[in-house]
């Protein structure tokens, strides 16, 4: 749904990257590949116009301070930053490479092995969600 950035839109805000593409967009936000000081980072860009969107975001945010797992992504940074005028919230993550569960469905290289593998991380996402008192929408 969004594309409310394109990598031009975002070079010149962050110098300090080198934004390589745009590899995704969720609900509310788009996502970037990027290198930071040697390492491969990912960008989330949420346009935090509303409150609404700006609650959005920061709940994110939090569920990544306070949930220290292996099995979620390290937090980098956050802030706000104007983008085309447009005040947005930006995530900086670690980036891990290999396959989406989206790709790997798609490939047919599917099975019970991999099943079990997914059932296992969303139940150790649950509880750790659960422990921290958050809920996932």
């Amino acid at each position: 749904m969004p594309n409310n950035y394109t990598v031009s839109d975002i070079e010149g805000v962050f110098p300090d990257y080198d934004t390589s593409e745009h590899i995704g967009d969720g609900g509310f936000k788009d996502v970037f590949r990027a290198t930071l000081e040697g390492e491969d980072v990912v960008i989330k860009l949420f346009p935090v116009e509303g409150r609404q969107m700006r609650r959005r975001a920061s709940r994110e945010t939090r569920a990544m301070e306070e949930v220290n797992s292996p099995i979620f992504v390290e937090l980098i940074e956050h802030f706000v930053e104007e983008i085309n005028d447009v005040p947005t919230y930006v995530i900086v993550e670690e980036y891990i490479p290999g396959e989406t569960l989206e790709e790997r469905i798609a490939s047919r290289d599917v099975g019970v092995s991999l099943a079990t593998d997914v059932a296992d991380a969303l139940l150790e996402c649950l509880t750790e969600f659960q422990d921290h008192d958050l809920v996932h929408r």
